[in-house]
Order: structure tokens, then sequence, then C-alpha cells
């Protein structure tokens, strides 16, 4: 297959494949990626393959296909649907998937199709079931994320090659890469492995330290003990009251919702994260919106404030509606430390009951918002927190 062919090219660091291209369909050749190809081949060199980028039909050509085979049939047929799409794109990675990670455990999979982006079932099916790392449209702005990601995947500095630094002497607890150099261990962990499940972290030492960590822990640990520069990252301040701000971000134009991925398989949920010490919940909501599913949000009020506390520790939660500042920003497509990616979701497919959610947060407050549920205003903080 010209899968199998691209992957046992060992002169590039990565290879273009076209699954289930017509005849007649546009192909690599007039893709926007083909000059993404050239650019980064021109950065790294010849190089064993980093990423496979599968670029399936377009849903016209896959609609046109599917009428096609409907002609003579006297039942009124119905729309050929984006779920359809996602079927056949699904059939086609799935089969050659998990011999290709066992064979080529540091090839990174990307899948750019701008209708899947789209449909947020599409990076559930899509990454965490079938396991491709990244899934990304066709606009500008992806190409540009997509050209950073694999660069940053190929960099020499990062593992063992001729140009490289530092000799890279490390090995992935995970899928036991090895030749990786600490930036490159930090680089390769959340873009290989952030939306694998906790049990696969059993019993795994860090390779850097040595010490052990639980199944919840990889990623914080290596996030704050090996950051690339710099002394180790301090965890936030172990007090009593822990702080939280959540944030349901619902844009105009279509009245879709932010969702993120959560890393780690556990499904979508609520953009959001712990307060840091001394910052304002308004400002830690809008940061961790930023950071999680890569949107700039404006903070337009309060729907909930919440404290749940126990013995030891107290959990105060905010919970805050906000809208993008652009209502055309694009969700987060690649993964990091921070989250796998991020989607648009409309109401009608949140409440089908077909994404994994992380919590029932987003099943209770999504439809308050769409309802015209109370918004309280931002003056109900205080002034300074406000400023």
């Amino acid at each position: 297959s010209r899968v199998e062919e691209a992957l046992r090219h060992k002169n590039a660091p990565f290879g273009i494949v076209t699954l289930t291209t017509p005849k007649g369909a546009d192909t690599n050749a007039t893709s926007p990626l083909s000059s993404l190809s050239a650019a980064t081949l021109a950065q790294v060199g010849a190089q064993k393959p980093f990423a496979v980028i599968i670029e399936p039909q377009s849903f016209e050509a896959f609609k046109q296909q599917q009428v096609g085979r409907q002609q003579g049939a006297n039942a009124e047929k119905a729309p050929v649907t984006v779920r359809e799409y996602l079927a056949d794109v699904h059939a086609s990675i799935d089969p050659w998937m998990d011999e290709m990670i066992k064979s080529f455990p540091d090839v990174f999979v990307v899948v750019v199709s701008q209708p899947l982006v789209e449909y947020p079932l599409a990076r559930q099916v899509l990454i965490s079931g079938v396991g491709t790392h990244m899934l990304v449209g066709s606009s500008a702005t992806s190409t540009t994320t997509l050209l950073d990601v694999l660069t940053s995947i190929c960099h020499p500095d990062h593992h063992v090659g001729s140009t490289a630094s530092t000799k890279g002497t490390l090995k992935c607890p995970i899928c036991a890469k090895q030749g990786l150099t600490p930036k490159g261990l930090y680089v390769h962990l959340p873009q290989f492995h952030g939306n694998v499940p906790f049990s696969k972290y059993r019993d795994t030492r860090c390779p850097m330290c040595k010490d052990s960590f639980s199944q919840s822990d990889l990623v914080n640990h290596f996030f704050h003990e090996h950051p690339p520069s710099g002394p180790p990252i301090p965890e936030r301040i172990k007090v009593s009251l822990y702080t939280f701000a959540l944030v349901v971000t619902r844009r105009k134009s279509d009245g879709k919702f932010l969702m993120v991925q959560e890393f780690c398989n556990q499904g979508y949920w609520l953009p959001g994260g712990g307060v840091d010490p001394g910052e304002c919940p308004i400002k830690g909501g809008k940061r961790e919106t930023l950071e999680e599913a890569g949107v700039d949000v404006e903070i337009k009020g309060i729907i909930n404030i919440s404290m749940q506390p126990s013995p030891k520790v107290t959990r105060l939660t905010f919970i805050f509606y906000a809208e993008p500042v652009d209502d055309n920003a694009e969700a987060k497509a690649h993964p990091d430390f921070e989250s796998v990616g991020a989607a648009w979701v409309s109401l009608e497919e949140l409440m089908s009951g077909e994404l994994a959610l992380r919590g029932k947060e987003p099943l209770h407050w999504f439809p308050h918002v769409a309802n015209g549920g109370d918004i309280h205003p931002l003056s109900l903080l205080d002034v300074y927190c406000r400023k």
C-alpha cells in the first residue's frame, strides 16, 4: 500500500499518504500540504520517518461516490452525512494502524480533513479510538500549526542524529523509543502519548530521575520536574483551599460550545483548571481556556460558584460564561501538556450521548446557557479581581 511504502521510505522524516482517493479527485500534488512537506524536508534533512500525513478523499468526492452508488434505487435516499464520511475514513485507517504503530512506534500520525475537524465525534473516533496523534484542518492556520509540530518532532536536538548537538541517551517509558535527549523526551511524551489511558502508565519510572510515579502523575511529573530549560516549575502550593475556574464558551455564529479533549483518554470536558496562587479566577479561566483549547475568550459573566468541603481539602469552583474574542477562532488541534486538542460542539452533538465525557458538567451547564438560564454579572467578584 502507499501507506506502507511511505513508512518504509527511510530517507524522509515523514511521508504524505492519500487514502481511498477516487480517480479524478484532488491528490497530494494539488494539496497545500505538498508545500508543507517540501519545507519540512528541507529543514530537517533525510532521517527516519517521524510523521505520516493522511489526507482522505474530500467530503464532496465521497458524497458524489455515495450518490453514484445510490443511482437506480427505488427508495429515496437521505443526504450523505459527515458521520458516514467519518465511518469511511475510520474503515480506511483502522486496519493498518495497530500494526504500523508496533512496527514504527516513533511515527507521528496526522489526519488532515476540514469537515472532520468541525465534527467533534471525529476526534474521539480517530484519536481516542484508532490511535492517531492529531486531527487538523486544511486552513492556513492549521497548516502553520502542523508545520510547527512536525518541525518540533523532527528537530535534531531532540534525538540522535548527525547534526545533534547532544547525543540522546534516554528511552521513552511508554513506547520504548530510544536515543532521546531530555528536551526530546519532553516534546515526545505529550505529542505521542497525551491520550494514553492512565492504566498504561502503571509500574513505570521516570527515565531522568528514576522516580516512580502513579498512573495519574506522568504528565504533571514531566511538566513540573523536567522543563526543557531552567529550574523545575513549582507545583501549586499545597493549601487546604483549592480554587478552580471552568469556562462555558459559546460562539455567537452557530451557538456551538468549546470543549477540550482531555489527555489520557478521559474524554471531552469544559476548558479550565486550577487557579494559580495570587491569580484572579477570571484571569485563571481565560488563561486555562487559551492553554487547553487554543481560543482567546472574553469572560462575560458567572454561571455558578460552588464549594465542596472535606476534612482535608476544600474545593472552590467558579463556572464562568465566555465568548470567543474572534468568533472564527479555530479550536486547538495539536497535543501538548495541557490537552490532546479541542473542538466546537453543538448542543445536539453533546446530548446525543456519543461523545465520551470526563464529567457531567457540560450536560448541565450547556443546556442552561442555551435555554437562557441565569448568568450573573462579574461585579459579584471584587473589583481588584476584575481589573
